[in-house]
């Protein structure tokens, strides 16, 4: 996932430690404050070794998510500590927002969503039982709801992000190899026309030039003792081809070579 996502779920972490210290101050004189203060430890242990453990972020979205163990295991283990704090503060019930997002995160789309539905019922409940006599509001359980309903909707929103983000880095990627690929297959024709032309010059100038060389000196051999000027004649011709030649040759060079040489 992109280092957004890793950056929000610091920010999660920080939030959960910041509403536990909230659910131990409020836990009230009902309860002494050193079971709160363990509880709340063994959620925070509970919280961090997951967070250690299981790097689910570092996977794909498209992965397979919400496996019993270890995910699913650490999901139920953080549930239950948090349903036992609640039941020794009231300030507990602000992690259910967390909580969901981490369930939706960890769980992926089907099995996070039944992990908060249990998580709203419970902070429903815990809500409903705390209210006064005679007071029939149904605040303390559309209160749960709607922050099931905004995490949802919040982790869902941002996995479609992160999704579109991975497919656009994904063409992005296939644009610059197609790119790649049509540069190699243009250098490739230039190499070949280059070489179609070398092979063209030379077979124009340098072969016709070699063959003709072969041509007056084989005429000037059948001409030497009996007329030793026409030979002459022939031997010059074939000197001049090979200098003409040479000078070609150097020329093919000279075009060939590197600009720093």
């Amino acid at each position: 996932m992109p280092q957004v996502t890793r950056r929000l779920l610091v920010g999660l972490d920080v939030l959960v430690a910041g509403l536990m210290v909230v659910a131990v101050t409020r836990s009230g004189d009902a309860v002494p404050l050193w079971i709160a203060l363990l509880t709340a430890t063994v959620f925070a242990a509970l919280y961090a070794a997951g967070r250690a453990t299981i790097r689910v972020h570092e996977a794909p979205l498209d992965a397979d998510r919400g496996r019993w163990w270890p995910a699913g295991a650490w999901i139920i283990a953080l549930i239950a500590v948090w349903a036992v704090l609640l039941q020794l503060s009231p300030g507990a019930l602000w992690i259910a927002f967390p909580l969901m997002l981490l369930q939706m995160h960890v769980l992926g789309p089907r099995w996070g969503a039944i992990a908060v539905v249990v998580t709203t019922v419970i902070a429903a409940v815990d809500g409903i039982a705390l209210r006064a006599p005679g007071d029939l509001s149904i605040a303390p359980a559309l209160g749960p709801a709607v922050g099931a309903a905004v995490a949802v909707a919040v982790t869902l929103g941002l996995e479609a992000l992160v999704r579109e983000a991975d497919e656009r880095q994904r063409m992005l990627e296939e644009l610059a190899r197609a790119r790649d690929e049509v540069v190699a297959a243009e250098q490739e024709a230039a190499i070949a026309n280059e070489r179609e032309r070398l092979a063209r010059e030379i077979h124009d100038t340098l072969a016709q030039g070699f063959s003709a060389i072969e041509l007056l000196l084989r005429a000037a051999d059948g001409t030497v003792g009996a007329d030793e000027a026409r030979a002459r004649a022939y031997i010059e011709q074939a000197r001049s081809t090979a200098r003409d030649n040479l000078a070609e040759a150097r020329r093919f060079v000279r075009a060939l070579a590197p600009a720093d040489l």
